[in-house]
C-alpha cells in the first residue's frame, strides 16, 4: 500500500477596487453590471452547457463533486477527483502510472469493450467552461498487432485541467440535459467550471503543497520459489527424461547465484516519490470589466519504475461590458504535460513488434538489474502533450426578456513521442520511432432565449439554437530498426520505406511510415419550451435534429425529442422541507467515430502481412488475396441512439440536515454497429451492420447529512452514494441470438461484459 504525506500552504492577499459613479445613469449601469458579473461564470459557462435544459426554478443537480475536498488531495486526473463522489459513476484504473488513461463509465456499460480500441465508445464527454474536449482517436490501433497501449504519448486528456483551477464539477445523468447537450453526451457528461473573473476586491492567491509516496515494503522471491512451484506439476504429469531436459535452464542449476542468490531488485525498482504543486492566481477588475488568471506547475510521481508526470498550466478568463446590452466573455486554458513512462518489457516489445529470446528472464539479482537499468541511460522515451481549450462568447440583450448568444468554441491537443533503444537492449539491433498526432475541434454555437412571465404563478421560457462542430484527427508515425550505430537517433525525413535510408555498402536503417486522417462534422438545430406553475410544477420539452457526416446520406439526419416534469410536493402541500419528484425521458443520438461507415458500400485492403500488420508485404501482393481483414460496409448504416428514462425522488429531513435522492433509470442503447460473420466464400472476415442493442437498468441512491453545521467553529458533513446496475444484450443484427467476435461471445439476454470460458473436462 502506498502511503501519502502532504503539506498544504495557502496565501491570499486582497485589495479593494473602487469605481466612481458620475451620473444616475452610470449608477444604474453599475448596479446592472454587478448583477451580471456576479453570475458571469454560471451564466457564460454552466448555463451555456445546459443549453436550455434547466428551468430557472429547478433545483440544482445533486450530482456535484466536493471540489474543495478534492483540492486537498494530490490529484492530477479528473477520474480520481470524481471517483466515489457520485452514484452511478464507475472509474477504472488499469495502472497506477501517473498520466496514463483512466476510464469513466456512467450508469453502466453500453457497448462491448473487447480491447482498448473501444474505450472511446463508452467514455462520457467532458466540458470545460462550455468547451467539449476531444479524445485521442482509436484509429492508430489499426497498425498495431498488440493493442495494450496506443502508439503516441498516451497521456490521458483527463489530466489537462488543473484541480486548483476548478470551481465546480457536475456529472450530468438527466435525459433532458443530455439531450440538450447533443450526441457528444450519449455516454453522459461532466461539466467543469474553472477559475474566472470577479468584481470588487482584487485577489492574489498563492497555493502550494508538498508530499511524497513512500515505497512499499515487499519481499521478492528468487529461483528457488519458482522451482518449488513447478516441481509438483512435472512430477505429477510428466516426469520423463525428455521433460527434464526441457526444464528451464535458469532453474535447472541451483548453484547459479544470478537466480538462486539474494533477490533485492526492489531496491532499484521502488523509491520514495515526491508530489508537489504550486500555482499563482490573480483576479479582479471594475464593474465594466474583470479578469481572472491562474498559472501553475504540478509534479506527480509513482514509487515504481521511476514514472512521473510534469504539468504546466495557464488559464485566463476575461469578461467585458462595452454596453449595458452587450457582454463579451473569453476563456483560454493551456496545458503542457511531460510524462516519464515505464520500462515494462511487455509494453516495449508490443510497440516494436519485436520478440527477443525470452527463454532467460531478467535476473532478480540487484547487481544485474542495475546493469540492465544502466543500458537505459542512452535510451530516449519522451512523451509530450500540449492542450488548449478556448471560447469567445458574445451576448446581446435584444429586448428585456430576449437574449441572443453566439460562441466560438475551440479544443486542440497534440502529442509527440520520441523513442530510441540502443543495441544493448535489443540483442545488437537498435530501434527508433517518432510519433506526432493531434485532435482538433471547433464549434459555432448560436442560441436565442425568450422568457415570458404571465403573472406571479405562470411563466414560460422558449429557446432555439444551431450548433456546428468540426472534428479533425491526424497522426504520422515512423519507426526503424538496425541503424548504423547507437549515436544516430534520427529518422531520415526524406527516406524511402522501400529503400535503405542510409545508403551504405552494407545497407542500413529502413524506415517504415504510416499516416492517417479522420474528420467528422456535426450540424444540429434544436428548440425547447418550458413552463412553470406557481413553483409547484416545472415542465420542459426539447426537440433537435442532428446531421452527422459519419452516417450515410440517406439516413444522415436524426430527430430526437425529450421531455421532463418536476413536481415540488413541498410547495403543493406546504411542507417545511424540500420534497420533489421528477420524471424525464429522452432520445439522444450517438456519434460514430469511424467515417468509413458513412461512405457507403466499400471494403479496405490491407497491404501488410496478415499476421503482422506493421510489416509491409512484398509489392503489396496481399491486395490480391483474401480475406480482407477490415470487413465489408454495405447500405442502410444508420444512427446509433440512446433512449433513457428516469424517475427521481428527492427529500430532506430534520430541518434540511439530511437529504436523500433516489433515481431509477433505464438506458437503451440501440442500433449499434457490430461486425457479423459472413460465408468464407465472400472473402471478407465479416460485414458491419446495425442492430446491437444493450439495456442498462439500475438505481442511484445518494444520502448526505450535516452532522455538525455551526456557522462558526467545527463542521462535519458526510455523504453516502450507492448504485446497482444490470446490463444485458437485448438484440443482435439479423435476429441472431449469439455472436462470436474474435475470442469473445455476445448472447441475447446475457451481460455485454460477460466473460465466457471453456469448461475443462479433465486431463
Amino acid at each position: 500500500m502506498l502511503r501519502n504525506f502532504c503539506v498544504l500552504m495557502t496565501a491570499v492577499v486582497a485589495t479593494t477596487a473602487t469605481a466612481k459613479s458620475v451620473t444616475d445613469e452610470s449608477i444604474m449601469l453599475s448596479k446592472k453590471w454587478k448583477s451580471k458579473v456576479d453570475t458571469t461564470e454560471e451564466q457564460l459557462s454552466k448555463e451555456a452547457l445546459n443549453k436550455f435544459a434547466n428551468f430557472k426554478s429547478i433545483l440544482n443537480s445533486i450530482d456535484t463533486v466536493n471540489v474543495k475536498q478534492a483540492q486537498l488531495q494530490a490529484f492530477t486526473n479528473l477520474a480520481s477527483i470524481i471517483q466515489s463522489q457520485v452514484a452511478g459513476v464507475y472509474v477504472q484504473k488499469p495502472s497506477g502510472e501517473p498520466g496514463t488513461y483512466q476510464n469513466i463509465i456512467i450508469r453502466g456499460l453500453n457497448s462491448p469493450v473487447f480491447d482498448n480500441t473501444a474505450l472511446n465508445n463508452v467514455r462520457p464527454v467532458v466540458y470545460v467552461n462550455g468547451v467539449p474536449m476531444t479524445t485521442s482517436h482509436s484509429f492508430a490501433y489499426n497498425i498495431q498487432s498488440y493493442k495494450y497501449n496506443r502508439i503516441g504519448p498516451e497521456t490521458d486528456y483527463l489530466n489537462f485541467v488543473d484541480v486548483s483551477a476548478i470551481e465546480s464539477i457536475e456529472v450530468v445523468k438527466d435525459p433532458v440535459q443530455l439531450a440538450a447537450l447533443g450526441p457528444l453526451a450519449a455516454n453522459g457528461a461532466i461539466l467543469i467550471t474553472t477559475f474566472g473573473g470577479k468584481t470588487g476586491k482584487r485577489e492574489i492567491s498563492v497555493n502550494s503543497y508538498y508530499g511524497f509516496n513512500s515505497k512499499p515494503s515487499i519481499t521478492p522471491v528468487n529461483g528457488q520459489y519458482e522451482n518449488l512451484f513447478r516441481q509438483p506439476f512435472y512430477s505429477l504429469y510428466n516426469n520423463s527424461l525428455s521433460a527434464r531436459q526441457l526444464y528451464p535452464g535458469f532453474l535447472a542449476d541451483s548453484t547459479n547465484l544470478n537466480y538462486y542468490g539474494a533477490s533485492k531488485w526492489q531496491d532499484e525498482y521502488y523509491h520514495n516519490a515526491s508530489l508537489y504543486s504550486i500555482d499563482l492566481s490573480l483576479r479582479g477588475g471594475s464593474d465594466r470589466a474583470n479578469f481572472g488568471f491562474l498559472g501553475g506547475y504540478t509534479k506527480n510521481s509513482s514509487t515504481a519504475d521511476n514514472t512521473s508526470l510534469d504539468r504546466y498550466n495557464a488559464l485566463l478568463n476575461i469578461n467585458m461590458l462595452p454596453f449595458s446590452w452587450f457582454t463579451v466573455s473569453a476563456f483560454i486554458n493551456a496545458t503542457r504535460t511531460e510524462r516519464n513512462g515505464n520500462r515494462n518489457l511487455r509494453d516495449r516489445y508490443a510497440e516494436m513488434g519485436y520478440l527477443p529470446d525470452l527463454s532467460t528472464p531478467l535476473s532478480p539479482n540487484l547487481g544485474l538489474y542495475q546493469h540492465y537499468l544502466n543500458q537505459y541511460q542512452r535510451a530516449v522515451n519522451d512523451n509530450v502533450t500540449n492542450s488548449l481549450q478556448g471560447s469567445l462568447s458574445l451576448s446581446f440583450d435584444i429586448l428585456k426578456n430576449l437574449n441572443y448568444t453566439t460562441s466560438l468554441l475551440v479544443d486542440y491537443s497534440d502529442g509527440t513521442r520520441d523513442v530510441f533503444y540502443p543495441s544493448e537492449l535489443m540483442e545488437s539491433i537498435n530501434y527508433i520511432s517518432n510519433y506526432f498526432g493531434y485532435s482538433q475541434r471547433y464549434a459555432l454555437d448560436n442560441k436565442l432565449n425568450y422568457n415570458l412571465k404571465i403573472n406571479e404563478k405562470n411563466s414560460f421560457s422558449f429557446g432555439a439554437g444551431m450548433n456546428y462542430m468540426d472534428d479533425l484527427y491526424r497522426y504520422s508515425y515512423a519507426r526503424a530498426y538496425d541503424g548504423p550505430n547507437d549515436f544516430i537517433k534520427l529518422n531520415v525525413v526524406n527516406g524511402d520505406p522501400n529503400k535503405d535510408a542510409y545508403l551504405t555498402p552494407q545497407g542500413g536503417l529502413k524506415v517504415y511510415r504510416w499516416y492517417n486522417t479522420e474528420q467528422n462534422r456535426l450540424l444540429s438545430v434544436f428548440g425547447r419550451a418550458g413552463y412553470s406553475y406557481n413553483s409547484v410544477l416545472d415542465v420542459e420539452g426539447l426537440v433537435r435534429w442532428d446531421g452527422s457526416s459519419s452516417v450515410q446520406p440517406d439516413q444522415r439526419w436524426l430527430f430526437t425529442p425529450s421531455a421532463s416534469a418536476k413536481f415540488h410536493l413541498d410547495k403543493q402541500f406546504d411542507l417545511s422541507e424540500p420534497f420533489s419528484v421528477k420524471i424525464a425521458a429522452g432520445r439522444i443520438g450517438k456519434i460514430q467515430m469511424d467515417s468509413r461507415l458513412g461512405v457507403g458500400p466499400q471494403y479496405a485492403t490491407n497491404l501488410n502481412w496478415s499476421s503482422e500488420s506493421s510489416i509491409s508485404s512484398y509489392y503489396g501482393n496481399s491486395v490480391l488475396s483474401r480475406p480482407y481483414a477490415t470487413g465489408w460496409v454495405g447500405y442502410d448504416m444508420g444512427w446509433n441512439y440512446v433512449d433513457q428514462f428516469d424517475l427521481t425522488v428527492q427529500k430532506s429531513f430534520f430541518s434540511n440536515r439530511l437529504t436523500a435522492n433516489v433515481s431509477l433509470y433505464q438506458k437503451e442503447n440501440k442500433n449499434q454497429v457490430v461486425l457479423i460473420p459472413v460465408p468464407e466464400e465472400y472473402g471478407y472476415v465479416g460485414q458491419y451492420k446495425n442492430g446491437l442493442d444493450v439495456r442498462n437498468q439500475g438505481i442511484d441512491l445518494t444520502v448526505s447529512a450535516k452532522v455538525l453545521d455551526k456557522k462558526e467553529g467545527f463542521k462535519w458533513n458526510t455523504s453516502l452514494n450507492l448504485n446497482h446496475n444490470v446490463n444485458k444484450v437485448t438484440g443482435l443484427p439479423d435476429g441472431l441470438s449469439r455472436l462470436v467476435v474474435g475470442d469473445r461471445l455476445l448472447e441475447v439476454g446475457k451481460p455485454v461484459d460477460a466473460f465466457w470460458v471453456y469448461e475443462n473436462n479433465g486431463i
